[in-house]
């Protein structure tokens, strides 16, 4: 019989131990858990930071391209508008002495020239206003749908939360007397 109670008695005491170690590891398990959702967190909130930060400089790289792009296309047709000036006053000296018609046609083409580079001057700018604007939505779109997945995942764990609580409010019994009290509150509206 003592046997019996030795073994027992061991028995209980490696269980206890076995179930000391197992809430250690369920407690080291617990914390890395918790290690990692800041992670994730610390993560999220980088990446949103660095997505903003993307967003303002592709912003400002395009502002800066299209200023570019507008000081190119206005120093290019400058550049055009003094050549053709330049040959057309060579011409004109040249031809003074011809018809007074001719010289009345010549500046008529490079008035026209020069709308015409105007033009495209401005269709240029039109088409960087409309990337700019483009890359702009694209952003916003991007944005958007890294808000809507962290919605999404906020409110499947709200719903869940929301469901244990309606769960506890029924088994209570809590709901249905205010039930009943609202039908007593209604009937006596209805008698009087």
């Amino acid at each position: 019989m003592a046997k019996e109670i030795q073994q027992l008695t061991d028995t209980k005491a490696q269980m206890e131990e076995l179930l000391e170690h197992e809430q250690t590891r369920t407690r080291t398990a617990e914390d890395a858990l918790q290690v990692e959702q800041l992670k994730s967190q610390e993560l999220v909130k980088n990446s949103r930071n660095q997505m903003e930060d993307m967003k303002e400089a592709i912003m400002t790289k395009a502002s800066l391209q299209m200023e570019e792009m507008e000081q190119s296309h206005r120093v290019r047709l400058q550049t055009k508008v003094d050549q053709m000036q330049r040959d057309a006053d060579k011409a004109l000296e040249q031809e003074k002495t011809r018809s007074g018609v001719a010289l009345t046609k010549e500046r008529c083409q490079l008035e026209e020239e020069k709308k015409k580079g105007e033009e495209a001057v401005e269709k240029e700018r039109i088409k960087m206003r409309k990337l700019v604007k483009a890359l702009a939505e694209k952003e916003k779109r991007d944005l958007a749908r890294g808000a809507k997945k962290d919605s999404i995942k906020s409110k499947t764990q709200t719903n869940a939360k929301g469901n244990r609580r309606v769960s506890g409010i029924s088994k209570s019994g809590s709901l249905n007397t205010g039930v009943a009290r609202k039908a007593r509150v209604r009937g006596k509206t209805k008698n009087s």
